[in-house]
């Protein structure tokens, strides 16, 4: 997990995943409401398909 990051930020990962089909999901945090809550609408999910 990352922290919060400023528009214009952006972050990297490198993954050793075996061939298969999976799903790519971020979650977004409504850090202004209290307690903060999930801002789902803003969300992304994408299905990552692995080939060798």
């Amino acid at each position: 997990m990352w922290t919060p990051m400023s528009a214009g930020e952006r972050v990297w990962l490198t993954v050793d995943l075996p061939a298969g089909a999976y799903s790519v999901v971020t979650i977004m945090l409504d850090f202004a409401a209290d307690p903060p809550r999930l801002r789902q609408e803003q969300g992304i999910m994408r299905p990552l398909l692995v080939t060798e």
